[in-house]
């Protein structure tokens, strides 16, 4: 058997900004990369916000249209604290 037989080859990887219709897919990915914890997702509220306040700062990649991977990014105004 050669290596080639044993990788899967990808047809569409992508990075870009999460759109709130990614949701479904990273939830799925989130709870699969965290199966140990009970709550290993964030709401779908949580990310409509971040999505709203800091679009330029969610990223996520997806392979053949599923989200695989993603960044969060938060604004903090130290000066607040």
């Amino acid at each position: 058997m050669n290596n080639g037989s044993l990788i899967k080859k990808y047809m569409d990887i992508e990075v870009r900004k999460l759109e709130l219709t990614d949701y479904q897919s990273l939830k799925e990915s989130m709870i699969q990369a965290y199966d140990n914890w009970q709550t290993a997702y964030w709401k779908e509220h949580h990310i409509k916000k971040l999505i709203e306040i800091f679009p330029e700062g969610q990223l996520c990649v997806t392979v053949d249209g599923k989200v695989a991977g993603c960044a969060l990014s938060l604004i903090v105004d130290y000066e607040l604290f």
